[in-house]
């Protein structure tokens, strides 16, 4: 399904719209949020990779369309752009989840310091 014939603007609307986030002016609400979004994510992974900065500009550019997506849904349900939303949140999810892996905080114990505590708990006994 594509746009209708002789619609010209229904590819410049939600998914289909293309963003240059580095041309969104940091002094409109946009902006501004694109800022704070960048920021706690680069928070959260305590800085400086180039995979968790690229992950980053991924995981902003897929929420910014996914939020223009969910907007027009609100007020046009005749869309044909639902059957990319669902991959697109996906892979968001995944980006998410990679991104906390890097940040270490998605780490237990490796098997060898568990299977240690444990033997260590038994000669306790």
């Amino acid at each position: 399904m594509g746009p209708k014939k002789g619609s010209h603007n229904a590819l410049k609307h939600s998914l289909y719209k293309r963003i240059d986030l580095s041309a969104i002016d940091k002094r409109t609400a946009l902006g501004k949020t694109i800022e704070i979004i960048k920021r706690e994510l680069r928070d959260y992974v305590n800085g400086g990779s180039i995979v968790s900065e690229l992950l980053t500009q991924r995981i902003v550019y897929k929420v910014v369309k996914l939020s223009l997506y969910e907007v027009n849904q609100l007020t046009n349900r005749e869309r044909p752009e639902a059957d990319h939303y669902l991959p697109m949140s996906n892979s968001l999810r995944l980006d998410l989840a990679m991104l906390k892996q890097l940040s270490g905080k998605a780490k237990g114990p490796s098997l060898e310091k568990y299977l240690q505590g444990k033997h260590n708990q038994t000669e306790e006994q």
